[in-house]
């Protein structure tokens, strides 16, 4: 949703442009204005949450045009002020929207639909070449040796960005762990608080709260939001062991920041920690992994938000990392969450364009589940 506010925004900058002041448009100029506004915003609305559509459909028919015949409903076209009105009208019934978050009986049928109910309501997933950029290179097979990249992965990503709530306290996150398996984590008193601003901020979204809603409709999870939180702490955040010692990991740990075990990374699937720890210094990415399914010929996008790389972390080499790009923490939270309660180790889902095979993994110790690993993949 936010490519949606972003063309919006950038709309109300252009019709309030100090130089339409001494030369109004013509009523003609008016009219393509608003025909080629409503086929850009068409296109924005794909994989929006539900109802949005229906809102900016009300918006346009308010400034008297019919989004479907893409043509006016009144007389006289609407004035650069009414213009101007209209979208930062828009605009605001963007901010203030809600999506409803209750599961349909067909999701709960089928988790595959209601993973890619969670893609429709993240309205925190980035604008690919907007808001960040990537620059993928070249490719190789996991086995080949050498760096196919002379650039980094990432060519920016907006400071605005990580002023959203869940992303910041996302960020906050990724300093409290250490990453050599068989090294006991100490957890301080701060970094407990920061998990649970961390869980406090994705349990507003949608996506979450849609998880919540899912996951109670099948006797997964407690109705109790509070009761909820804790089994999320408990799921992610709570520690255990990797190495038959100390506590040394967490599901959070391993799949978002990553660990070194023998020489190796392992974990590591998740893009924020890829982008601070390549802008850090830290982590050298090598290029993008040839796809299996598609051939040699069918390189990604740059606008992939779905992608398999190899890169350097801390000197050592993660061979493979399949991760989505630009998605929100609530997201992944969410997706993860609800399939591994579910106990679904590994299933196909749509995730907007992509055809995913999401794999959960269970850790198990002394009679308690917790996430081992999950991660996307082709489909």
């Amino acid at each position: 949703m936010d490519s949606l506010r972003h063309l919006l925004k950038k709309k109300v900058d252009f019709v309030s442009s100090p130089e339409h002041d001494g030369n109004p448009p013509t009523d003609e100029q008016l009219a393509s204005f608003l025909r080629n506004l409503t086929t850009e915003t068409g296109l924005a609305l794909r994989g929006t949450p539900p109802g949005v559509r229906e809102v900016v459909r009300e918006k346009f028919a308010e400034a008297g045009w019919d989004v479907r015949s893409n043509t006016a409903t009144r007389d006289e076209p609407p004035t650069v002020d009414e213009l101007q009105a209209f979208l930062e009208g828009t605009i605001e019934a963007l901010e203030t929207f809600d999506p409803p978050v209750e599961p349909t009986e067909e999701e709960l049928e089928d988790p595959a639909l209601a993973c890619q109910r969670l893609w429709d309501l993240d309205t925190n997933r980035l604008t690919p070449e907007d808001e960040y950029s990537i620059n993928l290179q070249s490719g190789k097979k996991p086995y080949q040796e050498g760096d196919r990249a002379s650039d980094p992965l990432f060519n920016y990503v907006k400071d605005c960005v990580f002023e959203k709530p869940t992303y910041s306290a996302f960020l906050k996150l990724l300093d409290n762990y250490t990453a050599a398996v068989g090294t006991g984590e100490v957890v301080t008193g701060e970094e407990r608080q920061e998990t649970v601003d961390f869980i406090e901020a994705i349990m507003s979204t949608p996506c979450m709260r849609y998880a919540h809603a899912y996951l109670v409709s099948k006797g997964q999870a407690p109705e109790s939001e509070t009761d909820f939180k804790n089994l999320l702490h408990q799921t992610w955040f709570a520690m255990y062991s990797r190495s038959r010692g100390s506590d040394d990991s967490s599901g959070f740990e391993h799949v978002f920041v990553g660990e070194s075990k023998r020489g190796e990374i392992t974990g590591l699937h998740n893009w924020i920690q890829m982008y601070s720890e390549e802008k850090s210094g830290r982590l050298d990415y090598m290029g993008y992994i040839f796809p299996r399914k598609r051939g040699y010929e069918d390189t990604p996008a740059e606008t992939e938000q779905l992608v398999t790389v190899q890169f350097e972390w801390n000197g050592e080499l993660k061979e493979i990392s399949s991760s989505f790009v630009g998605v929100s923490p609530e997201f992944e939270i969410a997706l993860y969450t609800l399939l591994f309660l579910l106990d679904q180790e590994k299933t196909i889902v749509d995730c907007g364009p992509y055809r995913v095979q999401v794999t959960t993994y269970i850790f198990r110790e002394d009679g308690k589940k917790y996430i081992g690993s999950a991660f996307p993949g082709e489909g």
